[in-house]
């Protein structure tokens, strides 16, 4: 086939060269002039009067006005046909030159089809691409292959011996208790963040299990997710039916439907790709993860789509706050910690540079830029933050905590429950202990997790649910609080002493 098309090709532009040289060459050469071919065209016309004069269709005295208008035109035509030649013969040369830059063209355009075209490349018609994609679909690995085939993770930091202590713990703890909703949830999400991604998306699938029919969307998200990590980013059958019941109880799931354009991309499908990904990209909140991912590829794969002249949406990302910090921390992989980070330091990083801001702008912009593993761009930050508040000392220490990874902390007054309360309700009977404390706890748990706190905070919790008897989560909270406060010393003291105090042993 790739043959027959280039001498099809080749046959079409050597008639079309030869016909225009043959026009060029031949221009004006044995031919008439104009004079002498107008006044054979007026003769012909006085025929043709005569014609309608004998068929009765021209009035004699009509024909007298149209024989003296063409008698006139005779004349001037003959003046032009006796004067200097207009138009004679096309030099030589000329004619050859003509020659040479069809054939010059003829040739510039074989050459740049061998550079940028596809020469032997057999026809592609949609029907053959649409065969191609569907055996692309067929022939994914499956989980275990893709697992399998993953590429060892970069060397990382070893988890500290009383990491490796508190995650052994909560493992036991889930062995015990199998149907623990809580302490499957974090055990996934522990092993997620620790690399182990085959031990991630197997608690989350006995998390489900533990649910059943009360599993949410989010749930097969995240297990659609796990799935995905572990298998090197391919989206495997195991992982698309986990997205597909996630859709199935939600919709609207954004996160689920971009994984599902991201499958459709990778099957040879840019065409539903770029549908999925671009109504995702402007039902999505401007801060969710997949958005900078589906910002920066979106252009390509419209194109591919046939899409030639889409427009990325405006982007409305926020300013990075601390909450993007702490979510950012807890990112399983750094590529899910760019994505939260990226756009908005951008923004926050033009806004520091024209106009200035607070100290705690300056904080995150050290932290976010640290996360994101650009040590020497924070480290110039830091300086240039430390030139600014150079006379406050207090945001000195702000920033320069930052800096060092002791930061953020919160520092929300939010009411927590005191020492003498935990006392106090270790004597209660269990109903009233679990009534009066569980208020207390449940919110200060919730705002540690999400925001940080104080090495006294972390300890007043992890006691307060050991009170409970709520080992798995106690030692759950435990490992969290170690993470936040693992460049505090003083603060690790304290946290450790209060889970010792309460029978957690760190």
């Amino acid at each position: 086939m790739p043959m027959l098309f280039w001498i099809i090709a080749c046959a079409l532009v050597a008639l079309i060269a030869a016909l225009f040289a043959l026009a060029v060459l031949r221009r004006g050469r044995g031919g008439v002039s104009a004079g002498a071919y107008d006044m054979q065209v007026y003769r012909d016309q006085l025929r043709e009067v005569e014609r309608d004069i004998e068929r009765g269709v021209l009035p004699v005295e009509q024909a007298k006005q149209v024989r003296l208008e063409i008698s006139r035109k005779m004349l001037e035509a003959d003046r032009m046909a006796q004067g200097p030649a207009a138009d004679g013969p096309a030099p030589i040369w000329a004619g050859w030159v003509g020659v040479a830059c069809v054939l010059g063209t003829l040739l510039a355009a074989f050459g740049l089809y061998s550079v940028l075209g596809a020469p032997g490349y057999g026809d592609q018609p949609i029907a053959a691409r649409y065969a191609f994609a569907d055996k692309l679909y067929a022939n994914r690995p499956t989980q275990e292959e893709a697992e399998a085939a993953r590429p060892a993770a970069p060397s990382r930091a070893a988890p500290q011996p009383e990491m490796i202590s508190l995650m052994k713990q909560l493992r036991e703890a889930v062995a015990r208790k199998p149907g623990d909703v809580q302490g499957l949830t974090l055990l996934a999400q522990y092993e997620m963040r620790l690399g182990n991604y085959v031990a991630g998306h197997r608690a989350q699938s006995k998390l489900i299990a533990a649910k059943g029919d009360t599993a949410t969307a989010q749930d097969y998200t995240d297990l659609g997710e796990y799935l995905t990590v572990a298998a090197n980013d391919i989206i495997t059958r195991d992982a698309e039916a986990a997205f597909a019941k996630a859709l199935d109880r939600d919709p609207d799931d954004e996160r689920a439907r971009y994984y599902i354009g991201l499958m459709m991309a990778q099957n040879g499908r840019p065409d539903r790709a770029f549908q999925i990904w671009d109504q995702v990209l402007r039902n999505s909140a401007p801060d969710a993860q997949w958005v900078p991912v589906i910002r920066e590829n979106i252009p390509t794969l419209a194109w591919l789509a046939g899409q030639g002249n889409y427009t990325l949406p405006p982007s409305t990302a926020k300013v990075v706050t601390v909450n993007d910090v702490m979510r950012a921390m807890r990112a399983p992989m750094p590529q899910a910690r760019e994505a939260i980070l990226r756009d908005g330091l951008e923004t926050l990083g033009q806004r520091l540079g024209a106009q200035g801001g607070p100290p705690q702008d300056w904080a995150v912009m050290i932290a976010g830029t640290q996360l994101l593993g650009e040590t020497d761009r924070a480290t110039g930050i830091y300086g240039e933050a430390q030139v600014v508040f150079s006379t406050q000392a207090d945001a000195l220490a702000l920033v320069q905590a930052a800096y060092e990874g002791r930061w953020p902390v919160a520092d929300s007054t939010a009411p927590a429950p005191d020492q003498a309360q935990i006392d106090a309700a270790a004597d209660m009977t269990p109903q009233d202990r679990d009534a009066m404390i569980r208020g207390m706890v449940d919110g200060l748990v919730d705002r540690l997790r999400s925001d940080g706190g104080s090495p006294e905070e972390w300890g007043r919790a992890v006691a307060s649910l050991a009170t409970l008897g709520d080992s798995t989560q106690a030692t759950a909270l435990l490992i969290q609080g170690r993470a936040a406060l693992a460049e505090d010393a003083t603060g690790l003291a304290t946290l450790n002493a209060a889970a010792t105090a309460a029978g957690i042993t760190p």
